[in-house]
C-alpha cells in the first residue's frame, strides 16, 4: 500500500472504514462476521491492520499458486524431450546462407529423419535445393555412448563426424579443407532450428602469451568467420 494504515483511516473516516474492511475480507474469501456498528473507530482501525496483514498473506499465496504451475509445466515439458525419437519426421523450410556481405542466397532444404531396422540407428538424412533426388545425402545417425551424449553421423562414405548431445542441441565440430565447421540441430517448440557456421583454420591474429600485472596470460587466437547457415524447419504432418 503506498499510504499508510493511519493515513487511509484519516481519508476514508469512520463510516468508510466499514466498506474497507468488508474489501479485504471479501478479497482474502474470509467468511466472518458482519462489522457490528457499536465496535468503536480505533478498534476498527486495530481491525483494519490485522486484516491488511492478511490481506497481503492472501496475495502472496495467489500469486505462489498462480504462477507455481507455469513452473512445472516447463519443467515437465523440458524432460518430455527424448533424442532422437522427438526429433524424427520429415522437416522442411528454407536455408538462408550469409557472408560478410549480408544474405547471398535462400535454397529450400529439408531433413528426414526416421527410424532403421536397427535400434542404435536412424535415418538422417539432408535434402538441399528444389531437386530432391540429387540433392538428398542420406546420411545416418549412430549411437557411441548414449549416457555421455555422444553420436555419429555416418555420411555413408568412409566419413564418421561426431556429434554430441548438449541440453536441446545435437552439435557437431569438424575440419575440412581448411575451413572448420559447427553444425547444430535444435528442437524449438514445434520447429527444428537448424545452423551451420564455418571459418578459416588460419588464424587472423594471435594475442596473449604475455605477463600483464604480474598474471601470465595464455595465447589466443582469432579466426574469421566466413558462412553462415541457418533454417526454421516444420514438420510435415
Amino acid at each position: 500500500m503506498r499510504e499508510s494504515i493511519w493515513e487511509v483511516s484519516q481519508i476514508i473516516g469512520y463510516e468508510l472504514v466499514n466498506e474497507y474492511l468488508k474489501s479485504i475480507l471479501n478479497l482474502c474469501e474470509v467468511n466472518l462476521f458482519l462489522i457490528i456498528p457499536s465496535i468503536t473507530l480505533s478498534m476498527r482501525f486495530t481491525i483494519l491492520i490485522l486484516l491488511s496483514v492478511i490481506l497481503y498473506a492472501c496475495h502472496k499465496s495467489a500469486h505462489h499458486n498462480l504462477t507455481q504451475p507455469i513452473a512445472n509445466e516447463g519443467v515437465k515439458h523440458t524432460q518430455l524431450r527424448t533424442f532422437p525419437q522427438d526429433w524424427l519426421g520429415y522437416w522442411e523450410g528454407e536455408l538462408s546462407i550469409y557472408n560478410h556481405s549480408g544474405k547471398t542466397m535462400t535454397i529450400p532444404m529439408a531433413l528426414d529423419n526416421g527410424i532403421t531396422d536397427n535400434d542404435s540407428t536412424w535415418r538422417w538424412a539432408i535434402i538441399y535445393g528444389e531437386d530432391t533426388i540429387s540433392g538428398r545425402r542420406d546420411y545416418e545417425l549412430k549411437v557411441v555412448d548414449a549416457s555421455k551424449g555422444h553420436y555419429i553421423v555416418d555420411e555413408k562414405n568412409s566419413i564418421f563426424i561426431d556429434a554430441y548431445l548438449l541440453d536441446n542441441n545435437l552439435v557437431s565440430t569438424f575440419n575440412v579443407a581448411g575451413n572448420f565447421i559447427q553444425s547444430n540441430y535444435e528442437l524449438v517448440g514445434e520447429e527444428m532450428a537448424f545452423s551451420i557456421h564455418m571459418f578459416n583454420d588460419k588464424e587472423v591474429s594471435t594475442t596473449g602469451d604475455t605477463i600483464y600485472n604480474g598474471e601470465e596470460i595464455p595465447i589466443v587466437k582469432s579466426y574469421q568467420n566466413t558462412v553462415w547457415q541457418k533454417a526454421r524447419l516444420k514438420k510435415r504432418k
